[in-house]
């Protein structure tokens, strides 16, 4: 379908982001919002009702993190916590797009 391959692609390069950095985290949000617009172009020619519900599913997660875990909060998290968060988050955010890729 359309978009898969970019979808894994973009699922790949997330998994790839291994450590806590403040590069890390930037190239991350990069990421996400990519990722964003990804899922947008996918609802817009999505004919799949079940297809929809993880969208917005992903949607509701992404929207999470950006504004919970991501938000300034983890710069000001101890140092030794601060990877552990990031990686929580990468793998929230992988977790949901990998769940899209399965239904497309």
């Amino acid at each position: 379908m359309l978009y898969k391959s970019e979808l894994q692609q973009l699922v790949d390069e997330i998994n790839g982001l291994s450590g806590f950095s403040s590069e890390q985290l930037s190239h991350f949000l990069v990421l996400i919002r990519k990722g964003e617009d990804l899922l947008h172009s996918i609802k817009s020619v999505n004919h799949n009702p079940l297809l929809e519900v993880w969208i917005d599913m992903a949607f509701a997660e992404i929207n999470r993190e950006l504004n919970g875990r991501l938000k300034n909060r983890l710069q000001e998290l101890p140092v030794e916590m601060q990877q552990s968060e990031f990686l929580y988050s990468r793998s929230a955010i992988s977790m949901v797009l990998t769940n899209i890729l399965m239904h497309l």
